[in-house]
């Protein structure tokens, strides 16, 4: 997730956008396999829940 909008977002000011700011400085570090597979799991996750199936 290194691109131009990520870096923007983790330049944003810490005292105003923490929680924004924090997120966008890891997610650059991030590559997109790992990206994909980090939403995905979201995403099951919360079918999981929402079906009441065990993990």
């Amino acid at each position: 997730m290194a691109r131009r909008g990520t870096a923007a977002l983790a330049r944003l000011p810490r005292d105003d956008f923490p929680y924004l700011a924090d997120t966008a400085g890891t997610a650059r570090t991030i590559g997109p396999d790992d990206e994909f597979r980090g939403g995905l799991d979201v995403v099951l996750a919360g079918l999981r829940h929402r079906l009441g199936t065990p993990d």
